[in-house]
């Protein structure tokens, strides 16, 4: 944000009460206005916003396929990919280097082709001075407190990418202070976003942002009775917490902070689909997203792998809960008598059942 300075001024802050839970008291809070608090919340690094030339039109083939090292059949069709050459007005033209910008598996190819990276910045940098990277195709950026680290990531980054034909373009790869204009403009866009915000805290400030309008609503409904009033009519004690709920026993308005939060998992280090694995990959889709939480407790319980077939859960399988002892024959529906199975082995388990107490 390059337009905060720090001149030595402060706004008041504005006094606002918010109710303890389960007491008629109220808590005093003291909210800095906006710009006050992106002031306290900034804090000066230097960044380097790295930019790769022809990323997509120079990638070495032979270099990726050595680095991809899979199965003989998927490396054969990559290479197909790669070096099937270019339709331009009718004409052909060989693929000697690059990959399809416009292919959905050019990202994807870009983010193998950078695997490593981080490793080798590790390797430069020991200890706990190393330079936060973050990645994604051909943007990366680079983030350390001190200046003399990033140009130093920045010769390191250098010799990574000639390892894959690349190397960074002068006119738009640039060292930058987060905070301070140092050179340039300060601070630098990543993927469209200048700065990222804890979900939690964006939540808290759109329930203060809810709880003063309903507050003024309170007043425009009854002018002529006190804040207080309205607060003791309007807000209900339930579950050790005052929620809005203008009716007994009617429907309370829920606040955002309520809302469920599910961090993203990063992959660990080196890993990748292909890398033989299948505990390690069964067992993290408990954290995708849209796993239920019983299935992501029984992923998790039987190390990501089913129990009737002893194959590892892979992504696009058909997953389907069971009763280890049917409910038939007496089986509870307790979490202990649960597991996980492949649909097809549900189906093969559920028929010999029915073969055997027919």
């Amino acid at each position: 944000m390059p337009h905060l300075h720090l001149k030595g001024d402060a706004s008041p802050v504005r006094r606002v009460y918010i109710p303890k839970p389960g007491t008629p008291e109220q808590r005093p809070l003291g909210i800095p206005t906006m710009a006050d608090r992106a002031k306290q919340a900034q804090k000066p690094t230097w960044g380097l916003d790295a930019d790769i030339t022809k990323c997509f039109d120079r990638l070495d083939h032979e270099a990726l396929l050595r680095k991809l090292n899979t199965a003989p059949t998927l490396g054969r069709q990559i290479k197909a990919w790669l070096q099937g050459g270019l339709l331009d007005q009718g004409a052909w033209f060989p693929t000697e280097a690059g990959t399809p910008q416009g292919g959905p598996v050019s990202p994807w190819l870009a983010n193998v082709a950078l695997h490593g990276l981080e490793e080798a910045i590790a390797r430069a940098f020991p200890g706990r001075g190393t330079p936060a990277v973050i990645r994604y195709a051909d943007d990366l950026v680079a983030l350390h407190p001190k200046r003399e680290v990033i140009e130093r990531c920045q010769a390191v980054l250098a010799e990574h990418l000639r390892g894959m034909g690349w190397e960074l373009k002068p006119s738009k790869t640039r060292i930058t202070q987060t905070l301070h204009v140092e050179e340039g403009e300060a601070g630098f866009d990543f993927l469209g976003f200048n700065s990222t915000v804890c979900s939690h805290e964006t939540f808290a400030q759109m329930d203060e942002q809810l709880r003063q309008q309903l507050r003024s609503w309170i007043r425009f409904r009854h002018p002529n009775k006190s804040l207080k009033w309205g607060d003791q009519k309007d807000w209900r004690g339930a579950d050790g917490r005052r929620h809005f709920m203008p009716r007994a026993h009617g429907k309370r308005l829920w606040f955002h902070t309520e809302t469920p939060i599910q961090r993203h998992v990063k992959v660990q280090g080196r890993r990748t689909p292909y890398d033989g694995d299948e505990v390690y990959w069964g067992r993290r889709r408990a954290h995708h997203p849209g796993t239920s939480k019983r299935v992501a407790r029984l992923l998790r319980r039987q190390d990501g792998r089913c129990t009737q077939c002893g194959y590892a859960f892979k992504a696009g399988d058909g997953l389907e809960v069971d009763h280890r002892i049917p409910r038939i024959q007496g089986g509870s529906d307790d979490s202990t008598n649960w597991q996980l199975l492949h649909r097809h082995c549900h189906v093969e388990k559920t028929a010999r059942e029915r073969r055997r107490y027919a």
